[in-house]
């Protein structure tokens, strides 16, 4: 066990402080524009038999993380944190293609604990992200004062918003297991994509499963709740995410079965 997690460490070494490093300034910066950027729908009147106009400017919740820009933020800090995973170990100024050589373990292996890191690095910021836009929208939505008594922010007002939200819903589908079993798909396929890129680095190659799997996965959060296209989605999720382990278990470095002659063959 202890060469698996010598593996998961040289793979952790890489990339665990600069993803945390994005995760965090994403984070800050997708919860200050939330929270501080002015996105209310115009001004509304309505004229009363009486003849008494009352005037009020309602606030569609749902609408405020693409009006104050955070939608944007999040699918460039994704982008962020998929390139540090796709250029963590492709040998990029190092060694890395010796080193994955030299392993105790088979590199078929070694590239499943690669996928596994890249999950939980995915994972990891999917979550922070999740958790500061509903905290941070939930404050704001506390804080609003309404114009009259037509319309008063409540208990319901974030669950609704989340729900009517495509962007929310993704992030945080609550008790849609269509969404849920989606969003893990994604998870999974970018994950295995990142580890795909560096394996044909080593190899000498250019892999475009990356791209493709940060576009299914941002392309994703636009459709809204009960759509069809989220069974779509998920199968071409599922199938690249399959495709991917598949080469990361056939692909091997061009000088892997040659022996190398720096250690004794016979120990």
């Amino acid at each position: 066990m202890r060469k698996h997690l010598s593996v998961l460490g040289l793979a952790a070494r890489g990339a665990v402080g600069r993803i945390l490093l994005i995760t965090v300034l994403t984070a800050a910066l997708a919860g200050a524009l939330l929270y501080l950027v002015p996105a209310q729908t115009p001004s509304q009147s309505t004229v009363y038999p009486d003849g008494k106009v009352v005037t009020y400017t309602p606030s569609d919740y749902c609408y405020l993380p693409s009006r104050t820009g955070v939608t944007a933020v999040c699918a460039v800090g994704l982008a962020g944190v998929m390139t540090v995973l796709s250029l963590n170990g492709c040998g990029y100024g190092t060694k890395t293609d010796l080193t994955m050589r030299r392993l105790r373990i088979g590199e078929g292996a070694a590239n499943l604990w690669w996928m596994a890191l890249n999950a939980v690095c995915l994972l990891f910021y999917w979550a922070v992200m999740a958790a500061v836009t509903v905290l941070v929208l939930q404050l704001r939505i506390r804080n609003i004062v309404p114009d009259n008594a037509l319309y008063t922010p409540g208990r319901q007002t974030l669950l609704l918003a989340v729900y009517a939200s495509s962007f929310l819903h993704h992030l945080m589908p609550v008790r849609d297991t269509l969404v849920w079993a989606e969003d893990g798909l994604l998870l999974a396929l970018c994950a295995a994509a990142a580890a795909r890129f560096s394996q044909a680095q080593r190899q000498g190659k250019f892999s475009i499963a990356p791209i493709a799997a940060l576009a299914l996965t941002i392309g994703g959060f636009f459709p809204r709740m009960g759509a069809a296209s989220t069974f779509i989605w998920a199968f071409v999720a599922a199938a690249g995410a399959g495709l991917c382990v598949v080469l990361l278990q056939k692909g091997e470095t061009e000088d892997a079965e040659k022996q190398d002659f720096r250690v004794r063959q016979d120990a």
